[in-house]
């Protein structure tokens, strides 16, 4: 009798003891220490209990720190969105150009410029996450044709395949590319220079491609970009008043269409830099919907 109480004894430790240790691990989450695990020595059904319990815990974790991560960049994004509305330097500057067309009597270049800025802020009040690339684009070219009056014998080449123009992405992507290719690649000591704007489809991809023939960037800064941007958690960009940076059209890419797409950064100093950012085409809101819908 003594020693079927004791094998008992044993039995029921065994069984109960990582229970327990389970029942202890989910009052610690319970009570917001998320990301706990357990020891797992059993090949058994209990090692099998374990097993998906530390999995639920590692998947909540990701779950709330891909959900911060959202909600910082989406915040972010918003203020920058915001400032870009009432940048009151970009609008002097273009304000400034305008007047001085019209005392030089270039009148239709004045009426030109006046168009390209107010269409410019429609486009940034408007409320939308998700907008046809022809849009994006569109907004892109009449930036760009700004900028023409303020960086000397600035040349802009486009390659747009028609069939990518309705397809749906998130705003501000294109844009603030072209704006870092102007404001570092640009303008490292050269006057002028080139900025192409390429966009293809191929095997369901949309690739769109900004390249400069400016400075370039030294390999050391270079890899230092590319960490950043490889980089899980998200830190904001010290990227000036109403720019969107790179790091942040990175991490939206990924956190809407997946972890193989985003931005990759290749440069070549005295040469240039080209920045290639991908996406699915059957990426945009019907898909996120869906996948809300899932959930």
């Amino acid at each position: 009798a003594a020693l079927m109480a004791v094998i008992a004894f044993m039995i029921s430790r065994y069984l109960t003891r990582p229970i327990l240790k389970c029942k202890e691990a989910m009052s610690e989450i319970q009570a917001n220490h998320i990301g706990i695990t357990l020891d797992n020595p059993y090949q058994d059904e209990i090692g099998e209990l374990i097993t998906g319990f530390n999995e639920m815990s590692v998947s909540i974790y990701d779950l709330i720190k891909t959900n911060q991560n959202i909600s910082l960049i989406q915040k972010e994004t918003e203020i920058k969105m915001l400032e870009r509305q009432i940048n009151p330097h970009f609008l002097f500057n273009t304000l400034e150009l305008i007047s001085g067309l019209i005392l030089d009597e270039k009148e239709e270049e004045a009426i030109s410029l006046c168009g390209n800025l107010g269409q410019l802020y429609r486009y940034n009040l408007r409320q939308e996450k998700w907008i046809q690339l022809r849009e994006e684009i569109e907004y892109t070219k009449r930036y760009l044709e700004i900028m023409q009056y303020k960086v000397e014998n600035l040349e802009t080449f486009y390659d747009i395949e028609d069939e990518v123009l309705e397809e749906k992405v998130i705003k501000a992507i294109l844009q603030p590319l072209v704006e870092n290719a102007i404001s570092h690649g640009l303008g490292r000591g050269r006057a002028g220079g080139r900025i192409a704007v390429t966009v293809e489809k191929e095997n369901g991809i949309i690739t769109v491609t900004v390249e400069d023939n400016g400075g370039g960037i030294l390999p050391d800064r270079l890899e230092e970009i590319r960490n950043r941007l490889e980089r899980k958690e998200h830190v904001e960009e010290e990227s000036g008043r109403g720019h969107v940076g790179l790091k942040n059209i990175h991490d939206r890419i990924r956190l809407y269409y997946g972890e193989t797409y985003g931005i990759v950064i290749d440069s070549f100093p005295e040469r240039g830099t080209v920045v290639t950012l991908s996406y699915p085409s059957d990426g945009g809101p019907d898909r996120e919907n869906g996948k809300e819908t899932e959930n």
